[in-house]
């Protein structure tokens, strides 16, 4: 499982609606699926998230925020 970390602020700042940690695909993920992933013997690696990645991420939080 390769994740990438993208922060703690996004999760609050969405309303729950992001995730701190997106697979590299860009799918949502969480920290119980983390558990989960290292309970059955994956391999789990986090990365922290790249400028593009970080560009992303602030796009859709303030998408978010002008739908809310």
């Amino acid at each position: 499982m390769k994740l990438v970390y993208i922060g703690d602020q996004f999760y609050s700042q969405s309303r729950t609606m992001m995730s701190c940690i997106y697979t590299e695909e860009g799918e949502r993920s969480d920290w119980g699926k983390v558990t989960c992933a290292l309970q059955e013997g994956q391999e789990v690696h986090i990365r922290p998230a790249n400028d593009r990645e970080l560009v992303a991420a602030y796009k859709r939080l303030e998408a978010i925020r002008n739908a809310c």
